[in-house]
C-alpha cells in the first residue's frame, strides 16, 4: 500500500450500520453520531451518550471545528483523557491530546489568563509537540473568546 493510499484511509469515512438506540442493563443509549473511523480507518464507529441526558460529560461537548470529515474514536479517546486532566484543576486550565497523550498542558497562574496558558502550549501558534500544525484534541475548563484563539 503506497504512503498516499495511507493517508486516504485517514481522511475517508468508513460508515458502519449502527442504529439509533439501543438499551443496555435496563439504560437508553441515543446516538450522538457516525465516526470517521473507529480505532483503524477500516473500522465503522458510532458515539452513543445516555439517552436521558443525565450525568454527561463527553456526551455534551460542543464540536467548534473538526477536520478530515468529523471525529474519529481516538478523538474521542484524546478528548477522554484531557478530561482526566483537567478534572484536578483548581484553575482554568486547557490541554492539549494527541493520540492519548498530552502534548501540552497549561494552568491559569498568578493573575496570568488561561488564553497565556493557551499560549505556552504551543498550539495557538498552529503547533503542538512533534508536529508542524496542531494534529490534535484540545479541552479547555473554562470558555475562551472568540477573538482570543485562532482555530485554523
Amino acid at each position: 500500500m503506497s504512503e498516499q493510499d495511507l493517508k486516504k484511509m485517514y481522511h475517508t469515512r468508513t460508515e458502519g450500520d449502527f442504529p439509533e438506540s439501543f438499551e443496555v442493563m435496563g439504560r437508553a443509549y441515543a446516538k450522538v453520531e457516525d465516526l470517521r473511523y473507529g480505532t483503524n480507518p477500516h473500522q465503522p464507529a458510532a458515539f452513543y451518550r445516555p439517552a436521558d441526558g443525565q450525568n454527561l460529560v463527553l456526551g455534551a461537548y460542543k464540536l467548534l471545528k473538526t477536520g478530515k470529515g468529523g471525529l474519529s474514536q481516538t478523538n474521542l479517546e484524546d478528548m477522554h483523557h484531557a478530561v482526566g486532566i483537567l478534572k484536578f484543576m483548581q484553575r482554568p486550565a486547557c490541554a492539549v491530546m494527541k493520540h492519548c497523550n498530552p502534548s501540552g498542558v497549561a494552568i491559569e497562574v498568578d493573575g496570568q489568563s488561561l488564553h497565556f496558558g493557551w499560549k505556552l502550549t504551543g498550539t495557538s501558534q498552529g503547533k503542538s509537540i512533534g508536529a508542524g500544525k496542531v494534529h490534535g484534541i484540545v479541552s479547555l475548563t473554562h470558555t475562551l473568546l472568540p477573538l482570543d484563539v485562532d482555530i485554523h
